[in-house]
């Protein structure tokens, strides 16, 4: 064999393997518009949000309620006025929950009272998220909150 025709076979070889090289980059380059395509087409659409499940007690307008209604907001109204309360609210808002003000006081032996001041639906709730704020995962034996109505 000459010179000339390892030269002749090597030069095929590479040509070929540009060809195949550049099919590829050309198959690549396509899936990428088309993934910016998605993406842009994904962005276009806002994400849609989760409506509002919380009302806070201030927003209610009680205009529209009855007066035992009325007055079963109060913390210490008795059973009857309550019941006035919650179904005028199930009327008037539904599927929306009355989010009250809790303050709650996280303590542990030996350590400073951590405080908070929080929107909840009830007392376990309240307590649920000052554990979420103060950066504990659950309840602890060595933790005792004490949630009260503000």
């Amino acid at each position: 064999m000459t010179q000339n025709e390892i030269q002749d076979t090597n030069d095929n070889d590479l040509e070929v393997l540009y060809a195949e090289l550049t099919a590829r980059e050309a198959e690549i380059m396509q899936r990428e518009k088309a993934l910016q395509e998605k993406e842009a087409a994904l962005l276009a659409f806002p994400a849609p949000t989760m409506p509002a499940i919380g009302l806070n007690e201030t927003d209610l307008d009680l205009s529209t309620a009855p007066e035992e209604a009325k007055r079963g907001i109060d913390p210490q109204a008795s059973p009857a006025q309550r019941k006035a309360y919650g179904k005028w609210l199930r009327e008037s808002h539904p599927g929306r929950t009355p989010l009250k003000s809790f303050h709650v006081t996280l303590k542990k032996k030996n350590t400073d009272e951590r405080t908070f001041t929080l929107a909840a639906v009830d007392e376990s709730d309240a307590r649920r998220q000052a554990y979420q704020q103060a950066g504990i995962a659950q309840r602890t034996e060595g933790y005792n909150a004490l949630v009260q109505r503000a």
